[in-house]
């Protein structure tokens, strides 16, 4: 039994970071599968992964960033490996949804100049300006791709000021952030914030109350106390946030700010071998592709499906209703 495995991730972690990832893809479906309604507060699952990115990244790079033994430029081609392969891919299946609407001249299509406009910006993980107006969201070829925006280049932004960042001052960052974010969400009546443009600002507090947390867990030692706990109630409790309410927001808060650390912190001391430790592997792994892949590739095999045989989808309006919600769009928007 083990509570990480030999390259000294924390497996528990691994199993939390999937099952997030299918939290927030089944959220997608809530409004037109009647059971999955009942998991209204799974977008919550995004502040688990800030929280969880604080501390890997911490673990595994503060040491050598501050030690000089790894550079900025090093770091960022490592988060680019990480997160641009699978994104690119995404964006892929996105781009041929939409060229294929240009190259068949339906109404809803975009402009070609939109698509150029919005190519080099969704290549640098940019959001595009008004691309709310013919797109998905914020990131047009991509939706789920928002928080990869907050990630990547607020990663950077971390390096770059690691120097200054002393644990007094992260401690002030991560007030500030949650003060804005308690601001934003009282402001929107939704902690779900940061998927678009008019929310950034909200999605920029989730991002560094989170990520400064993880990262103070891991300078505090506390992941250095002893004591196995018992996970089967640690998972089922930290997890119940998919159960909250939508208009919960003062609960969204509390699981932001107090659940989730503590489930952090118990966990990485959670042993697991055999069966759930191959499992929990598993689930890490395909978390990110779970996340990333799922809206774009949806929408470009139902819009093809309606082109070249649209027999399969006569009378199966479910289909595409449950498709629409998975990419946070119009029905009308899938016209090719």
């Amino acid at each position: 039994m083990a509570k990480a495995s030999e390259n000294s991730h924390y497996l528990a972690l691994d199993a939390a970071r999937g099952l997030a990832a299918i939290a927030v893809f089944l959220y997608h479906y809530k409004g037109q599968i009647p059971v999955f309604g009942l998991i209204s507060g799974s977008f919550l699952a995004v502040d688990l992964f800030f929280l969880m990115s604080g501390l890997v990244i911490a673990r595994a790079y503060e040491r050598r960033l501050m030690s000089g033994e790894m550079g900025f430029a090093r770091f960022t081609a490592v988060r680019v490996l990480r997160l641009w392969p699978l994104y690119l891919v995404a964006c892929a299946f996105g781009m041929a949804h939409f060229l294929g609407k240009i190259a068949m001249g339906t109404p809803d299509a975009p402009q070609l100049g939109q698509v150029l406009w919005a190519l080099p910006l969704t290549l640098l993980l940019l959001p595009t300006p008004g691309s709310k107006e013919w797109a998905f969201g914020a990131i047009p070829f991509s939706t789920s791709a928002w928080t990869l925006t907050l990630e990547f280049w607020f990663n950077l932004a971390y390096v770059l000021l690691l120097p200054w960042l002393s644990s007094r001052v992260l401690v002030g960052l991560a007030l500030a952030a949650f003060g804005v974010l308690i601001w934003q969400v009282h402001l929107h009546q939704s902690a779900d914030l940061g998927w678009s443009l008019d929310t950034f600002l909200g999605g920029s507090a989730r991002f560094w109350f989170s990520f400064s947390l993880g990262v103070l867990i891991h300078r505090s030692g506390v992941l250095a106390l002893e004591g196995p706990v018992p996970g089967w109630v640690l998972f089922p409790v930290a997890f119940a946030f998919v159960l909250l309410p939508a208009h919960a927001i003062w609960w969204h808060l509390f699981w932001i700010a107090v659940v989730f650390p503590g489930f952090v912190i118990l966990s990485t001391r959670l042993p697991m071998g055999g069966f759930f430790a191959a499992l929990s592997d598993h689930l890490g792994r395909l978390s990110y592709a779970i996340y990333i892949l799922h809206a774009s590739i949806s929408v470009l095999i139902l819009g093809q499906t309606k082109v070249w045989a649209p027999h399969l989808l006569r009378g199966h309006a479910f289909l595409l209703a449950v498709i629409c919600r998975a990419a946070r769009i119009r029905a009308a928007d899938l016209s090719l």
